[in-house]
């Protein structure tokens, strides 16, 4: 069972990063702000892994190494885009696109998952183990939705065709967190993720064509 999880993060990892370079990648001219993309590109890569990955058992340091790169990735995109191009601060209020708010909102998630990780927090904002684990897979569910709502609806590195790709990729990385049996609210969650993966890549189809 576990060498299949990491045989399925293996395959998820190679999809979602495969998709950019089926069409040459998006490069600007500036190298600095190509690799500040790619960073958060590659987070989302990382942390679609950390769900394939159980939180438990042996491969508990593995999804948390998973976890902290994907953040620290996520940080440089971050703060380098700010760094390279002041006028992003604008992508902070609200009058900005959808797709950033959904970026920014994934900032945050992302920042809960990893602190209310570690123990003396965990032990302090929650009751339970089972509690926490409730909290954290519905947050990470969340943060993946958001996260993809964000990289397609940039445009920066798919195309509608590479964008399928992501969208299977991140699919893959979902079901086994969501449909886990130990979980009460596992279905609810599968059909609400599973229309949310039918309906944004088709919104943004649409805008693709716009």
């Amino acid at each position: 069972m576990h060498g299949m999880r990491r045989y399925a993060a293996l395959v998820v990892v190679l999809l979602i990063l495969a998709a950019p370079l089926l069409q040459g990648g998006a490069l600007h001219g500036d190298w600095r702000w190509d690799l500040t993309q790619a960073a958060g590109y590659a987070s989302l890569a990382l942390f679609a892994a950390t769900l394939v990955v159980p939180g438990v058992g042996v491969l508990q340091p593995r999804h948390r190494r998973l976890g902290e790169t994907a953040a620290m990735l996520l940080a440089a995109h971050v703060l380098c885009a700010l760094v390279l191009e002041p006028w992003s601060l604008y992508y902070l209020s609200w009058e900005s696109p959808a797709y950033m708010l959904a970026g920014i909102a994934a900032v945050g998630c992302v920042a809960a998952l990893l602190l209310t990780s570690y123990r003396p927090v965990r032990l302090r904002s929650h009751g339970s183990y089972s509690a926490f684990t409730i909290w954290h897979r519905t947050l990470a569910v969340g943060t993946a939705l958001l996260t993809l709502w964000h990289v397609l609806g940039s445009r920066l590195f798919l195309s509608p065709s590479t964008a399928s790709l992501v969208v299977l990729a991140m699919a893959i990385a979902l079901l086994p967190t969501i449909g886990r049996s130990r979980w009460p609210t596992g279905r609810r969650v599968l059909a609400v993720t599973l229309l949310a993966l039918a309906v944004i890549p088709a919104f943004l189809l649409l805008g693709y064509r716009s």
